[in-house]
């Protein structure tokens, strides 16, 4: 060999090792930013490709986001559900002020009410009534006392229909 040989030779055997060197240092550095392949949340650690593919293989089996229709292949974001839970509750209370816009704040309302009123007839339990809460209740609704109907309990009502219903048929 030539004395020019052995420099290309030389030469030629340096560019390889700078290039190995490049090489080494691209897989490290692209290791580095990559991370290990152990790490990933994944069952399948062969590659990077394989662990998207499980990522969007799982993604695909998840419903989608439709607040348009309601349907059993979809779900409301949940943007979508607080929206609605809102206004059943708007609903619900209908316009009613801040003090009484809860179920609890109504209900607190009502036993205030019955306690406050015990003048309010009730099928709920015994009640007790002076006479003349009873005749105040008898005046509102136009009704008679039992003193004013007295005794009944010899009249005939049957006969009484009857005969009304045959005069007039």
């Amino acid at each position: 060999m030539t004395a020019s040989t052995d420099n290309l030779i030389a030469k030629i055997a340096l560019g390889f090792r700078e290039v190995v060197q490049l090489v080494k240092q691209l897989r490290d550095d692209l290791n580095v930013k990559i991370g290990p392949l152990n790490l990933l949340n994944t069952s399948d650690k062969t590659s990077l490709v394989a662990s998207v593919n499980e990522l969007k293989n799982d993604l695909d089996g998840k419903p989608n986001i439709d607040d348009a229709t309601m349907s059993n292949q979809a779900v409301w974001s949940s943007r979508k559900v607080d929206a609605v839970i809102t206004k059943a509750i708007s609903d619900v209370i209908n316009g009613a002020g801040p003090d009484g816009d809860t179920l609890k704040e109504l209900f607190d309302k009502i036993v205030v009410l019955a306690q406050t009123d015990s003048g309010l007839v009730s099928t709920a339990g015994v009640q007790s009534f002076t006479e003349a809460e009873k005749l105040q209740a008898r005046e509102n609704i136009g009704a008679l006392s039992a003193a004013d109907v007295g005794d009944v309990s010899s009249v005939d009502f049957a006969a009484i229909v009857e005969d009304e219903w045959l005069a007039t048929s």
